[in-house]
Parts: C-alpha cells; sequence; structure tokens
C-alpha cells in the first residue's frame, strides 16, 4: 500500500505494492487468485508482476498457468516477504496504541468535492467514536496541499493526481472517473446532443474533468458549487460531469442517471498523499480507503 512517489527513472526502486502482489501471487499460485486475495483485479496483478521483470527478469515459470518460481523470483520471495511483514507491523511497533483511533488535532486537505463528499461523512463518524479527536479540514488547490504536506501545515491530503513533489509518499485510493448524469426522465442521449450545466469549482473546471477543446459543448449554465450543478440537473436542466463519487448516493436512489458514455477514455484516481506517517495518518488513510472502496462498489 505505501510507497514513495516515483520518477520515471527505469533505476527507481521497486513499489511495496507491487512487491506485495508478487509475494501473495506466489502463495496463490495463479493471479486470479491473489487478486481474489487483495481485492484488486488480475491485471493489477500481472502489471505489478511485469514492472518487477522488467527490472529482476522472469519471476515465474508459467505458459497460461504458474508453474513455479525460477531462481530469481525464489530470491526476490525470500528478500520481498520479510520486508513486506515488517511494513505490516509497523505501526504496532512504533505505536501499541495504534488501534485505539485517532487522537487529537489532525490536519487533512482536500481538492475539489472530495471534502464534501468523501471526507465529511468518514470525519463526522470518527469524531462520533472518538471524542478526542479533531480533525481540521480544508479544500484546497493540489499544489497548495503538496506544498502545506512539505511545511508540515497539514497531516494528509487527498489529491486529485499524483503528487509532483518526490518528498512525499503516495498510496492510491479509488477511481474518480467523471460520469454524465442527468434526471432521471431524461432520455439517453449521447454527449454532443446534451445540453449541460457545467461546475467550474477547484479541481471540477475544465479540463480536469472533460478537455472542451477536444469535445466542445452546449453550455446551458456554471456555476462554481457542484451541489448547485447537481441540484439544476436533479430539477430537469440538461446534464452535467461530475465525479462518480459525488453522485454514487442519487445514482444508487434513482434520483440521477447516466445518459450518455463519455466520448473519451479516462480512468482518474483519488491519491492520499503525505510526508510523515504517523498512528493518527495510519488509521485515517485505511479508513479512507475503506470508504472509497465502499463508494467504487456502489
Amino acid at each position: 500500500m505505501l510507497q514513495p512517489h516515483k520518477s520515471d527513472e527505469p533505476e527507481s526502486t521497486p513499489s511495496l505494492d507491487a512487491l506485495r502482489y508478487f509475494t501473495v501471487a506466489a502463495d496463490c499460485g495463479s493471479f486470479q487468485a491473489a487478486a481474489e486475495r487483495l481485492h484488486v483485479t488480475a491485471q493489477a496483478v500481472g502489471k505489478a508482476v511485469a514492472s518487477l521483470e522488467s527490472r529482476f527478469g522472469l519471476l515465474f515459470v508459467r505458459d497460461k498457468r504458474i508453474r513455479g518460481l525460477t531462481p530469481v523470483g525464489r530470491n526476490l520471495l525470500a528478500e520481498a516477504r520479510p520486508l513486506i511483514e515488517s511494513f505490516l507491523g509497523l505501526p504496532e511497533r512504533v505505536a501499541p496504541a495504534f488501534h485505539s483511533g485517532p487522537k487529537g488535532a489532525f490536519a487533512i486537505a482536500s481538492a475539489g468535492s472530495v471534502s464534501q463528499y468523501v471526507l465529511a461523512p468518514l470525519l463526522a463518524r470518527l469524531c462520533k467514536l472518538h471524542p478526542e479527536f479533531r480533525p481540521q479540514i480544508f479544500v484546497q488547490a493540489q499544489d497548495a496541499i503538496e506544498s502545506h504536506l512539505l511545511s508540515g501545515e497539514l497531516d494528509l491530503g487527498i489529491l486529485i493526481a499524483p503528487p509532483v513533489s518526490q518528498e512525499l509518499y503516495v498510496t492510491a485510493g479509488a477511481e474518480a472517473s467523471p460520469v454524465i448524469v442527468a434526471a432521471p426522465e431524461h432520455p439517453p442521449s449521447s454527449w454532443d446532443e446534451l445540453g449541460y450545466v457545467v461546475p467550474t469549482g477547484v479541481g471540477m473546471a475544465p479540463p480536469a474533468l472533460w478537455p472542451d477543446h477536444q469535445f466542445p459543448r452546449k453550455m446551458l449554465a456554471a456555476t462554481d458549487h457542484i451541489e448547485v450543478a447537481i441540484a439544476l440537473v436533479e430539477a430537469g436542466l440538461g446534464a452535467t460531469v461530475v465525479p462518480h463519487f459525488a453522485v454514487a448516493e442519487r445514482l444508487a436512489r434513482g434520483r440521477l442517471k447516466i445518459v450518455a458514455p463519455l466520448p473519451f477514455q479516462v480512468q482518474t484516481r483519488l491519491w492520499i498523499a503525505y510526508k510523515t506517517l504517523t498512528p493518527t495518518s495510519s488509521y485515517i488513510m485505511k479508513a479512507l480507503l475503506e470508504a472509497t472502496q465502499q463508494t467504487e462498489a456502489e
């Protein structure tokens, strides 16, 4: 789960995620079984193994199935397993009170609508469960979040793209891909037949969600608040493009529906970034991953 943000240099250090996927695949004997244990896709396991093989050479003897480990694979497994086990036990070793929950002041920031739709419900629940926990929540642009993480003013940041700074650590959260939604009575359409309410707040403005220079849209209205855009669409005014997590509950309840596929391929993701790992940061990060994965599955 934990890995330093890496550059594109070929000699970068293998990520702990890739090593963990490899060890589980070696234990399970197949990428599919490993994916089920890890709650990821088989393609994600295969990609992680491929990244290691590009660095070290072939790790598995396989045709259509894994038949065993190569000598290099056995050596890597012997090195990787204690490393992974040591990392997973780190919070309990450095902070025995880790499982007692978050405590004290904690500064966290996110870009755009993540604070409203992801952070607010989660932190409200944690505050009720842990009265000594006092979160401070900020909405900031991505560059400001990175700057404040580096200066120590923030403990954790949720980003809509991997951080630029090589000094920050990052772990991938749930997908945050955009969807085109409208009121339930709106007929299915193609994207270019629709009129749009365009949200222009932090992290929402084109081209963050939609490349208007490539796919020009008919604009019916614009607003700097995503909830206003969603409310206008619920009231029957055209369609809007927003991250799936912002409308997941409304889609589940039938208050909105997806009316058109996107005209371009996009796969965006939330990223949880920090500079220093503390017991409370570890707890919040785990809770965020669980909350966003649940939203992604809905």
